[in-house]
């Protein structure tokens, strides 16, 4: 018997380190981003809470992440966690974290990555992981799945 497809459930998880930072180090001036996108690529704003975006600065490359409800055996759902997008340049970040307002970072991506992005950007919370200095690799990752740490019943 044939089940319909249902819908996924995002969920984007960001990991940063969590300290106060100086309002004065956020962008003091809009800068005109259209200059510095390379052509064939778009530069896509994301709206964050301030204490996500702290330690984020313009030129840092960040991994976007994703906790997905996916169908598993038995006709249970269980969350697992995948890392969706790598090594996206941030080209901004503006925002006043003293005032608890969100702040917002901008990302240059393809347009093809611009389709999924905003698709995530709808289905749940942006979370990103900060990437060292220089660290342009990929590698192949497990899926993350709470099943693998305890085991489901």
């Amino acid at each position: 018997m044939s089940h319909p497809k249902r819908g996924l459930l995002l969920a984007v998880v960001i990991t940063v380190s969590a300290c106060s930072r100086d309002p004065d180090s956020f962008s003091s001036q809009k800068p005109d981003i259209r200059r510095a996108i390379t052509a064939g690529y778009r530069g896509v704003p994301v709206k964050v809470a301030c204490w996500q975006a702290q330690y984020i600065r313009p030129g840092y490359h960040v991994d976007l992440l994703a906790v997905v409800n996916m169908p598993a055996p038995g006709g249970k759902w269980v969350k697992q966690g995948k890392t969706i997008m790598t090594d996206l340049e941030v080209m901004d970040v503006r925002g006043a974290p003293h005032h608890g307002e969100p702040c917002s970072v901008v990302f240059k991506i393809n347009p093809n990555e611009a389709q999924y992005f905003a698709l995530l950007m709808e289905e749940g919370k942006v979370h990103l992981t900060v990437r060292s200095e220089g660290d342009s690799e990929t590698h192949p990752m497990e899926t993350a799945a709470l099943e693998k740490l305890v085991p489901l019943r």
